[in-house]
């Protein structure tokens, strides 16, 4: 704006919000600072979601050449819009009294963070530098000079990506050596008196004529911009030492002084010599910035990864407007491959920390914030100790007080991970634990989900572990210093060490205690199991037995959960064997409490538990006796596992007993639980196999002696198997005389026990078979029944006992069919008794432990057992019993988290004791009934929208789950990947899905909303080959459109029956050219016999559309007649549809008000 304006003083000074008055779409928010030449604040604009920058310059002078600089603004504006290392003003604005320019914001520049802790560390320095070199080539290859680079004017992230602002097009290029005022005017804003212009820009004498122009000289070029940056680079890795004031600059120019002694402060000698050469005195004699780029990669001054695709990948995240949930479920779907390209580099793993941190904070989503914390851990074992505690423990601690019980659970096995990297600790870190960390888990030790609860006792033993590791290490480096010195230090150093670890054993042993006594005993039997030997080495000898062990003994007034007793024996071992032989009176009566269990699992466990005592001599040889004593009538337990850990245990003892107590007191009582005698008691398999008589089944038998799939010898060939195949194995007698398992004969052994592995194989072969054909969904006689069966509509039964919708239905073995519904009751109906006795029309059972509103619910494998889901997110499987004596049996249960999954819309079996249920916010996840935990997990995006429904072929190799966005996603279960999608044209949500029964080319039903659409898509093409159009309006339009729904959509081979919320039920009949045998089964309420529909057929967009067209009877029948007839109908939406199988077929609809009928 030229050199005159220094001389300017203004008349009033006004406020900033007076100088916006004319800009009512900007809003004040915070002054960023102000100078005589712009005044600086932070505004809100209406049109814009984030915060700006607004450069407030005041016009004293009207003759000022403003509308040429708002050109050269706007053009540089352009020039640099997809440099992604540059941030130019957006908009450049004139007023009345003022030019304001606008620019976003960003929080912090370098100068601010080179001052900031965590202070950076060599590597962001060096990552720091080369983007700020690439910045400057890419505004130089847009023909762009900054003019006045400087640490303020670089703006850094919070994930260290650089962006070179504030251009200075509107600054004077030359400024007068005798006048500094122009100086401090424009460039030395912040005070500091740092000059980083180059001293070409600087001349000495000015001519009258040069006084009085009002245009900068000269031009800017990129020279000038290079010794800028060679300041910026030397103030960076000096921490702050700037190289030249303006007085030094005058010096520098005129050869006074050659280089800035700061120099030789930078230890790396790469950096040192490019800091040199960018400012040397000639400007001829400095490189362009693409030039000093090729020089870094020659000479490794930068690390390889920065020029091999950190930048370019970083890049897009930069320039990328999407949330930042979605920007790390990318980061993640692509961290494999971008860790393999860095995997060498400290380099590129801490800027990708830095990435992932800076994001962690402004996630929304509880899925985004978990995929963080899994990258995170990915990286953490590549880190340095320092860049874990200063970078990665902040961020980690701050997730711990997230909402979502995953992520907190997740923050604490990141937390744990990270941490055991880490093996040297300075002595300012050794309190991290005791003030940072510990307080924060003693929070989560009270959370009130259990997950939170679980993951602290899993992680509990390897975090105190790692606790008593930084302090011992801490302390050890301050020993060896100590070392040196007087005995006094010494001493003090050890006091030191003594009062610190009686703190952290303090607060350790508060989470324990907390965990230790949980409500719950999950919480307890994982923190035993976890981390029981890791704690006593933690916490010592004395105090493990008086925190440890005299807590875990109360494990055994548990009556009712014998896992937590199976636990105690598991874990007392290892407390035993730390805290020493002193406990072996307190341990004897709880063994012989643990062999007198009335559940097998904790005799075993009991037996497990001497076995490993005994075999590392903890026990002294009278205590033997007195054990094996105690074991040798569990020899004739029921259970088979019981026989043999005592086997095991009683061989155990043998092996470490002299040879005399051997012989003269372990043989003689052993004997006569034998029914040969054993010459070789310290084997177990001699013992085992000396009490075969007992039956050992298959399962239990291979895991003795090994699997029959592998035999050691091969009777008599291939021939032998394909006969052993043809015999019917129910008809081969399996005797215990066949088997001379007396040890006597090593070849007779052999031979019969190869039999028996070759029998049980088949055996399970055909087991496995069997348990094949039971998941199959076959139909007896389907076809037959199909073909003839067209129900006329007759009303069987009408039940009413649900007070609310029924929203599923379910059928059962033994024509029976249950309902859920949101009064929150399932019932059981037994239509074989109700038609054959023709009794009243009641449910024989019902069960209503369940909160909430009952939403789904399918059959599990086993006969009448259901799995029944609610809106509060708890799932429950039970028994539906019809006897009037016994009631619902329950059988398991879980609860789905509210806030990352919901509840369960729909439940399906996807073979043996696997269940598959699709939650709310679009996961699918498959429950094995006989595990606590999900086999498998899938999730759909999120842009899908949520969960509506699903469908599993019958083969269990693939399902498709529904969304609210109108998708149909299709899932391998083979692989868990997604292999097929397909979206509405409209993005009607979909209501029901079903798959055909003969679906060979991936085809399945879905019911849109509007227009009673029920559509038949092709997965392979993503087209629709089938419509059923129940609506007056044109096919696959918008326009035009009715709220109209079919909920209820079932399937009878060639027939799809729909009913929805017009309370009519449908037959369509979709086999080829089929159409003119569709119907309308029964109408609603109101409809009665008034109604006459005719179905038609049409191509439209290339699909078969058969549509419904109703018409008005006009009748003569008397009113009373039409009102009976009315009466059959449903008076509410029709929320259900099933077929029910007997000697013959009926229908069963379901409404919202509770209505269940019974159709033929």
């Amino acid at each position: 704006m030229g050199n005159a304006l220094v001389s300017f003083a203004p008349s009033t000074i006004h406020s900033v919000d007076e100088y916006l008055a004319g800009l009512p779409e900007l809003t004040c928010e915070k002054s960023l600072g102000s100078t005589r030449f712009l005044k600086t604040v932070r505004v809100r604009a209406t049109s814009c979601q984030y915060p700006l920058v607004a450069k407030v310059f005041v016009i004293h002078d009207n003759s000022l050449p403003l509308h040429y600089h708002q050109k050269n603004i706007e053009k540089i504006r352009n020039a640099l819009e997809n440099c992604p290392n540059a941030l130019p003003f957006t908009k450049a604005i004139i007023l009345e009294k003022s030019a304001i320019l606008l620019r976003q914001y960003v929080k912090y520049s370098l100068y601010d963070r080179v001052s900031t802790r965590p202070f950076l560390t060599t590597s962001e320095k060096k990552w720091i530098a080369f983007q700020l070199l690439c910045a400057l080539a890419q505004c130089h290859r847009a023909e762009v000079c900054h003019g006045d680079i400087k640490l303020e004017n670089i703006l850094v992230t919070g994930w260290t990506w650089v962006m070179l602002t504030d251009f200075a097009s509107f600054k004077p290029t030359m400024m007068p050596m005798d006048n500094p005022t122009d100086f401090f005017y424009y460039f030395d804003t912040s005070r500091r008196q740092v000059c980083c212009v180059a001293p070409e820009r600087f001349y000495k004498h000015r001519t009258q004529q040069e006084e009085l122009m009002e245009e900068p000289r000269g031009e800017l070029s990129p020279a000038m911009d290079i010794f800028s940056v060679g300041c910026v680079f030397i103030e960076l890795f000096t921490d702050g030492k700037f190289p030249f004031k303006l007085s030094d600059i005058y010096k520098y120019k005129e050869g006074e002084i050659d280089r800035p002694t700061q120099l030789q402060e930078i230890s790396d000698e790469g950096i040192r010599e490019l800091c040199a050469h960018m400012i040397q005195r000639d400007p001829q004699k400095r490189f362009t910035a693409d030039k000093y780029l090729d020089m870094c990669r020659k000479n490794e001054i930068f690390p390889s990864c920065f020029f091999t695709g950190l930048l370019d990948y970083l890049k897009f995240y930069a320039l990328d407007t999407a949330h930042p949930d979605s920007q790390i479920f990318r980061l993640y779907k692509d961290h494999e491959a971008f860790l393999e390209k860095i995997a060498d580099s400290e380099e590129g793993i801490l800027t990708l920390v830095n990435f992932i941190t800076a994001m962690l904070r402004s996630l929304k989503h509880s899925a985004a914030k978990m995929v963080a914390l899994k990258l995170i851990r990915a990286c953490a074992s590549r880190l340095l100790p320092t860049v874990i505690l200063d970078r990665l423990l902040p961020f980690v601690l701050h997730t711990l007080s997230d909402s979502s019980p995953k992520v907190v659970s997740e923050a604490i096995y990141v937390l744990t991970d990270s941490l055991s990297y880490i093996k040297s600790v300075p002595m300012a870190d050794s309190f991290v634990f005791v003030e940072y960390i510990l307080p924060d888990l003693h929070k989560a030790s009270t959370h009130p989900n259990i997950t939170v609860r679980l993951a602290l006792a899993a992680n509990l033993g390897s975090l105190a572990e790692t606790a008593l590791s930084f302090l011992e290490t801490s302390h050890l480096n301050c020993a060896d210093i100590g070392s040196k010195e007087d005995v006094s230090s010494q001493h003090l150093y050890r006091s030191s060490y003594e009062r610190e670890l009686g703190g952290l054993h303090n607060a350790v042993q508060n989470i324990v205690a907390t965990l230790i006594s949980d409500s719950c005993n999950q919480v307890k039997r994982m923190l035993l199991e976890k981390g029981a030997t890791k704690l006593c080495v933690f916490f010592g000898e004395e105090r493990a037995h008086d925190v440890l062990l005299s807590h875990m003994i109360t494990f055994l007034n548990d009556p009712i959960d014998h896992e937590l007793r199976a636990s105690f024996y598991a874990s007392v071992a290892g407390v035993a064997v730390f805290v020493g032989t002193t406990v072996t009176p307190i341990l004897m009566p709880l063994i012989e409490q643990g062999f007198n269990d009335p559940h097998d699992g904790v005799v075993c466990s009991a037996l497990k538990c001497v076995t490993s005592l005994t075999e590392i001599h903890f026990f002294r040889r009278g205590t033997l006796c007195t054990l094996f004593a105690l074991a040798l009538r569990l020899l004739e337990h029921r259970n088979t596992w019981v026989r043999v850990e005592t086997a095991y245990f009683l061989a155990c003892v043998a092996r470490n007993v002299p040879l005399a107590i051997k012989e003269c007191r372990l043989r003689p009582n052993l004997k006569p639980y034998l029914e040969c005698p054993a010459v070789q008691i310290e084997k177990a398999e001699v013992i085992i196999g000396c009490l075969m008589n007992k039956d050992l089944p298959a399962s239990q038998r291979n895991s003795i002696y090994g699997s029959p799939e592998a035999p050691e010898i091969e009777l008599n060939g291939e021939k032998w198997k394909e006969k052993c195949k043809e015999i019917p194995l129910q008809e081969v007698p399996i005797a215990a005389e066949e088997l001379p398992l007396d040890g006597t004969s090593e070849d007779e052994l052999c031979e019969a026990l190869l039999q028996y592995r070759q029998l049980e194989h088949l055996l399970d072969r055909k087991n496995q078979f069997a348990n094949q054909l039971r998941g199959v969904d076959v139909e007896a006689n389907d076809g037959h029944f199909s073909q003839a069966w067209k129900p006329k509509g007759t009303l069987m039964a009408h039940m009413h006992e649900h007070r609310d919708a029924i929203n599923k239905v379910c059928v059962l073995p033994d024509a029976m069919f249950a309902t859920c519904s949101s009064d929150g009751t399932v019932r059981l109906w037994d239509w074989a008794r109700m038609e054959k006795r023709a009794i009243t029309n009641k449910s024989v059972c019902t069960y209503d432990r369940l909160t909430g509103q009952l939403i789904s619910m399918d059959n599990c494998a086993r006969e009448r057992c259901v799995l029944v889901g609610s809106n509060s997110g708890n799932m429950e499987v039970f028994r539906l019993e019809p006897s009037l004596g016994s009631g619902p049996q329950f059988i398991s249960s879980r609860c789905l988290d509210p806030v990352d999954e919901g509840w369960a819309v729909d439940i399906k079996p996807v073979g043996g004791s696997v269940m598959a249920y699709a939650s709310l916010y679009g996961g699918v996840c498959g429950w094995d009934l006989r595990t606590r935990g999900s086999t498998w997990r899938l999730q759909n995006e999120a842009k899908y929208g949520l969960n509506m429904c699903m469908a599993v072929d019958s083969s269990r190799r693939w399902l498709v789950t529904a969304t609210t966005e109108g998708y149909v996603i299709c899932w391998d279960l083979r692989f868990h990947l997604p292999i097929a999608k397909l979206q509405h044209p409209y993005k009607f949500r979909i209501y029901k899905v079903i798959i055909p029964k003969m679906c060979n080319n991936g085809s399945v039903w879905a019911s849109h909303y509007s227009n009673n659409e029920v559509s038949l898509w092709n997965l392979e093409n993503q087209q629709r080959s089938k419509t059923l159009w129940a609506s007056k309006c044109s096919p696959f339009t918008d326009r035009e459109f009715t709220k109209s729904v079919s909920y209820g959509v079932c399937q009878a081979d060639q027939h799809i029956f729909t009913g929805g919320t017009d309370m009519r039920i449908r037959c369509w009949d979709v086999s080829d050219n089929g159409y003119r045998n569709s119907y309308l089964m029964t109408g609603s309420a109101m409809d009665g016999d008034r109604l006459t529909a005719t179905y038609t057929t049409t191509i439209c967009d290339g699909t078969e559309v058969i549509q419904e067209q109703l018409r008005k009877n006009l009748s003569d029948k008397p009113e009373h007649q039409m009102g009976s007839r009315a009466a059959a109908g449903h008076k509410n939406c029709i929320s259900e549809l099933a077929i029910l199988r007997t000697s013959r077929h009926f229908l069963v609809s379901t409404s919202k008000d509770g209505v269940v009928k019974i159709w033929k």
